[in-house]
């Protein structure tokens, strides 16, 4: 009994060493990784994001610059677009869902019915195209141009991918670190300002007095922060008829920026940026502090109590 026992555990043992590997074969099978795209983001100079009901956004590299909607031409967000291709480069899936066309549109793949079609180019005329489709949990089902094979690819969604250009904008006014500015020249409704660094570094008015330094790298923060609403079409006259305020901001290297404000309509006020190529409208909100500002603003606590105490002496030796 003992010896037959023996065999039956021989042969249990024997079976569960066979059952492991046939196990562990079709796994490494299942998990073989599908490449779906391999490429360079720095490389693609065209991406076209559409979805199945006819939305579409054209975003295109021209000298070193993401332009949306081309002829128009709109400044794109360009680290959205590099966040974009970054997950789109090199996408891998090692988990096979459907090698059947039939499955296409019911995870909406298909090349009528989709959630996303992506089509890239790169610099040198090679062509990409994904079909993004359901989205599950963390992932997509996604499937290659020219593929039957579905596969799930974890943290990647349709939505990351939207078919509106107003989506990809720079929003933006200015680029610009606070460091890299050298003076401001302002004009509006309150009067007129104009502040410098001196040799030092330290921003001081015309008079060569010295600022507080804080309340001016808030001014500058303010100005950096000015987030547009709308971009007006390339056929839009570029001047403003009537301009509220007019700022200049010089910047290192003789660069230069100037913003005219226009005055208000429904809360919005049209901005004409030196930097941007199209007319842009902004919220009020967004602009009160240059609206607002005054030249005594930026001064220390103890130039300004200095100034109000001989503003009160200068009116007593009038009364006398």
């Amino acid at each position: 009994m003992n010896r037959r026992n023996t065999i039956l555990g021989i042969v249990l043992i024997a079976q569960l060493v066979l059952v492991i590997f046939l196990y562990n074969s079709g796994s490494s099978e299942h998990k073989s990784e599908i490449t779906l795209t391999d490429f360079e983001p720095e490389n693609i100079i065209s991406l076209m994001i559409s979805d199945s009901y006819g939305s579409k956004t054209k975003l295109q590299k021209q000298d070193g610059k993401w332009l949306i909607d081309p002829p128009e031409n709109y400044p794109a967000d360009t680290e959205r677009v590099k966040s974009a291709l970054k997950k789109l480069a090199n996408l891998k899936s090692d988990r096979l869902v459907s090698s059947s066309r039939g499955s296409h549109g019911r995870l909406r793949v298909g090349k009528e019915n989709f959630n996303r079609l992506i089509s890239l180019e790169d610099s040198g005329g090679n062509k990409y195209q994904v079909f993004l489709g359901t989205t599950q949990g963390r992932g997509v089902y996604v499937r290659k141009g020219g593929s039957d094979d579905v596969v799930f690819v974890n943290k990647l969604s349709s939505w990351e991918f939207a078919t509106s250009p107003r989506s990809w904008w720079k929003t933006s006014i200015v680029d610009f670190t606070t460091d890299a500015v050298n003076r401001l020249e302002l004009k509006n409704s309150k009067g007129s300002l104009s502040i410098a660094r001196d040799s030092n570094g330290h921003w001081v008015d015309k008079s060569g007095v010295t600022l507080d330094q804080d309340k001016v790298k808030k001014f500058l923060l303010a100005i950096k922060n000015i987030r547009l609403s709308e971009y007006l079409g390339k056929n839009t006259p570029s001047k403003l008829d009537n301009t509220a305020a007019t700022l200049k901001i010089s910047l290192e290297k003789g660069k230069e920026i100037t913003i005219e404000i226009g005055p208000e309509e429904n809360s919005q006020r049209l901005v004409r940026a030196s930097n941007i190529s199209h007319l842009v409208k902004v919220r009020s909100s967004e602009l009160k502090k240059i609206l607002e500002a005054r030249a005594d603003d930026f001064k220390s606590a103890t130039h300004a109590s200095e100034d109000a105490h001989s503003s009160q002496a200068g009116n007593a030796t009038e009364k006398r």
